[in-house]
């Protein structure tokens, strides 16, 4: 049985992702404005459009996904993707003043950080994806299988880009080094 607690988790897990998801898009703007290098600049901007697109993702599929993932993702993890998600939002915030003070002047180190983010945003699409994974074993109609197949394509697509945001960034750490 869901309980109330579990359902407020799980909300919460997916209102955290679609916010980080915000926050860096905000983040990587910011960067791609304070950089005289053109490629990183055009590099930036595509991650942070990118990382835009996910947080709209998201809130359009929120619904299906609150159903969805209901009984395919433990009560655990969920609380686990949670605690990360507050620490990382609080960080990525922080991370955000001190870009929008200018007081980071140092490309190559804010990126650094960021690349961290990339692949914590990374596994937790793969937990939200694995949660698909098991929901797909369950009995289903045609209807509600195609749903699932078309959200999982949506959650792998996410992971495609987080993966290709993660060798971008560590690509731009060794360029602007």
């Amino acid at each position: 049985m869901v309980t109330r607690d579990f359902n407020t988790a799980l909300i919460s897990m997916l209102k955290g992702l679609e916010e980080i998801e915000d926050k860096l898009a905000e983040l990587y703007g910011e960067l791609s404005e304070s950089t005289s290098d053109e490629l990183s600049r055009i590099s930036l901007q595509l991650i942070s459009r990118d990382s835009a697109k996910h947080r709209d993702i998201l809130k359009g599929i929120e619904g299906s996904m609150l159903s969805d993932l209901k009984s395919s993702l433990s009560s655990d993890g969920i609380a686990a993707m949670n605690r990360e998600l507050e620490n990382r939002i609080s960080k990525v915030r922080e991370y955000a003043a001190i870009v929008k003070r200018g007081v980071a002047k140092d490309l190559a180190n804010r990126l650094m950080e960021l690349e961290e983010y990339e692949s914590i945003a990374l596994s937790m699409y793969e937990y939200v994806l694995s949660g698909y994974e098991s929901a797909s074993l369950r009995v289903l109609t045609s209807g509600e299988r195609s749903r699932i197949e078309v959200i999982k394509s949506i959650v792998r697509s996410i992971i495609d880009d987080e993966r290709f945001h993660k060798e971008l960034v560590s690509k731009l750490v060794d360029l602007t080094h």
